[in-house]
């Protein structure tokens, strides 16, 4: 099935359009099975072997001014802005969608047989680069098959993120001659180009994300028989370990002001729930408390709110208050399994 294009225009945002549209969030259809054909929990990585200990750190965010980080105090709603792509299955296929914010409106991006997954924004917001049977594609934001749309040839290869200056996509792959899953990156406008291996360890290392300003990737990491977060510079360099004590951590992702990450970890006998920390580790705070499993994280424009995935009945993508942990909205397909977010903004 061809490509459906996004329609409608909204106006220029800082030199940079964006398109609204005007399709009705798709009602009907039978409603799948939370965690159906899960990628997000196994993230196509072996399970965590070691359970995760109970008892959890806690603390108080403390603000962070204008900076665009978490806040001690309640925030404003979501900031309305951008546009998110996320992906829905829905009777077996997973397709493509995006939610403007600003109307509130949800719209079909890519519409075709089988999975497309893992959708990550280029920077300006112009494209989309997300997983599909024969390898990473890329699409354009008007819905159009980019110019080459066949970015990396292998089906191995997931996880894809567009780095914040537009010069790179990093992605996790076990395609030969790798022997676990690790992290490489290619340039973003050549298909051909040879990968640059970032990590190399027997364990596997998997959904890497970049730091805003493109100088660090934090990803998860099963190294030591536990699973979890690492960063490392962009080329590869000072490989260590985020300290957030016990627990099984997944779904990383940087604060828009660099200073934060956002996660998910799973303890002893629960379900994974939505936490902040700082980059260092220190002033872990869990958001979330609502019994369902948690996954696949975006941060808002400004910080103040975090969009993650819930599997509950419903299984819409949920947007919690960072100051708060409160619920502030939701969004998604009607009787899909709405994935892995990631929220695309203009410039500054």
């Amino acid at each position: 099935m061809p490509p459906v294009a996004i329609l409608g225009v909204v106006g220029a945002v800082a030199l940079v359009g964006v398109l609204a549209f005007v399709f009705l969030v798709p009602g009907g259809g039978p409603q799948a099975t939370p965690g159906a054909s899960e990628e997000a929990e196994a993230r196509a990585t072996p399970s965590a072997s070691a359970a995760a200990a109970s008892g959890e750190a806690s603390g108080a965010i403390p603000s962070t001014g204008p900076s665009g980080g978490p806040s001690s105090e309640p925030s404003a709603p979501p900031q309305r802005s951008g546009l998110v792509v996320f992906s829905a299955e829905l009777d077996e296929d997973a397709d493509l969608w995006t939610w403007d914010p600003a109307t509130d409106t949800v719209a079909p991006l890519l519409r075709a047989s089988g999975n497309q997954r893992d959708p990550a924004w280029a920077p300006d917001g112009s494209a989309v680069v997300y997983r599909d049977g024969p390898g990473l594609q890329m699409i354009t934001v008007d819905g159009d098959p980019y110019d080459p749309p066949d970015f990396t040839h292998h089906a191995q290869d997931r996880h894809p993120a567009w780095s914040p200056d537009g010069a790179t996509v990093v992605f996790a792959t076990d395609r030969r001659p790798f022997t676990s899953l690790d992290i490489a990156t290619r340039p973003a406008d050549d298909n051909e180009a040879k990968l640059t291996r970032l990590t190399d360890d027997p364990e596997d290392d998997w959904d890497p994300q970049w730091s805003p300003d493109s100088r660090q990737i934090v990803f998860v990491s099963l190294r030591d028989g536990r699973q979890h977060l690492w960063l490392m510079d962009a080329d590869g360099g000072r490989e260590r370990e985020v300290d957030l004590g016990p627990g099984v951590f997944d779904d990383p992702m940087f604060s828009p002001d660099g200073e934060w990450l956002a996660f998910t970890r799973r303890e002893r006998n629960t379900e994974k729930a939505l936490y902040v920390a700082r980059v260092d580790g220190s002033e872990l705070r869990r958001l979330t408390n609502s019994g369902a499993r948690e996954a696949d994280l975006a941060w808002s424009p400004d910080g103040s709110t975090i969009a993650v995935v819930r599997y509950d009945e419903a299984s819409l993508i949920v947007l919690v208050d960072v100051a708060s942990g409160r619920d502030v909205g939701s969004f998604g397909v009607d009787g899909a399994v709405n994935r892995t977010p990631d929220w695309w903004w203009p410039p500054s």
